[in-house]
């Protein structure tokens, strides 16, 4: 198996683990963004796909959970803050597993091992929030 597959199954593995996570981060979003603001929860999720740098994704979340009165919903139950701390901690340990466990060294390599780990948990979390508002 090359390392790019290696490195696919372990995201894959710890995809499986932090679901819990993702489902309680979905459900806040349903619960403060409701059905009419999905467009929130799709901008974040485009930004995850899209972004070169995890600052660029880290930033998006942060600019919107500080905005005005206008965005509180980012704010409401610490949505914002939870999800930055997901990524910023729990994520970053993923990373440094899979990094070690695959003997993964180059920063390169590192980065991107983090934004899929960061693209898959965003996914799931934008999913729960789409089947929350479903029910």
């Amino acid at each position: 198996m090359n390392n790019q597959m290696k490195i696919l199954k372990e995201i894959g593995m710890k995809a499986d683990i932090f679901r819990t996570q993702t489902e309680s981060l979905g459900k806040i979003a349903a619960e403060a963004f409701s059905d009419k603001h999905k467009a929130q929860l799709k901008g974040l999720e485009n930004i995850a796909n899209s972004a070169l740098k995890v600052s660029d994704i880290l930033n998006y979340i942060k600019r919107q959970t500080g905005k005005s009165e206008a965005n509180k919903k980012w704010k409401q139950d610490k949505f914002g803050e939870k999800l930055l701390k997901e990524i910023e901690e729990n994520l970053k340990k993923y990373r440094d597993h899979i990094s070690g466990n695959l003997k993964i060294t180059s920063d390169e390599q590192k980065l991107d091992v983090y934004l899929r780990l960061i693209r898959e948990f965003v996914r799931q979390v934008v999913i729960f929030y789409e089947y929350e508002i479903s029910k």
